[in-house]
């Protein structure tokens, strides 16, 4: 399991700067635009959902909004924001990779990585933070706390400019 969960971060490191990957030109290459995803973990806790993403992103992260959703739900989101083409030509991620076979085959691997890690899942919430965010969200961002058996989990991700 620990060699899946160093696999997958890595890929999402690699989604992460691909996206992000660019300057300022014609050429398809991202403009103003930086994207984060990474996968923390810790002990699993036995209180509340707030408490568990407390413990694994720090004490100075405040959780507004937790509800929970299904598996559909997580992923349909992940892709919406890994997928957004940005809001004109001078604000946008990497198009060049997001419309290649690179990046459909990354996206695609990261689904299944991440679905053979939470197969056993007791559980999944989506939630918002109104401090204490380990990015900077502006154009995107998900966050979500995972629970399985043994571990908990904080999935999360956005991107800025």
């Amino acid at each position: 399991m620990a060699d899946l969960e160093a696999d997958l971060k890595s890929l999402l490191t690699k989604i992460s700067r691909k996206l992000s990957k660019g300057g300022i030109s014609s050429d398809g290459n991202a403009r103003n635009f930086s994207a984060r995803i990474e996968l923390f973990s810790g002990d699993q806790t036995a209180g509340s959902e707030a408490l568990a993403i407390r413990q694994i992103l720090g004490y100075l992260a405040v959780v507004d909004i937790v509800s929970r959703i299904t598996w559909a739900e997580l992923s349909n989101r992940v892709n919406d924001c890994l997928s957004w083409q940005g809001w004109d030509e001078h604000s946008q991620p990497n198009r060049r990779y997001q419309l290649s076979t690179e990046f459909s085959k990354d996206t695609t691997e990261v689904s299944l990585m991440l679905g053979e890690l939470f197969e056993n899942a007791v559980g999944i919430w989506e939630f918002e933070l109104t401090s204490g965010h380990p990015f900077y969200p502006v154009y995107w961002d998900f966050a979500f706390l995972i629970k399985n058996p043994n571990r908990d989990y904080v999935f999360i991700g956005s991107s800025s400019d």
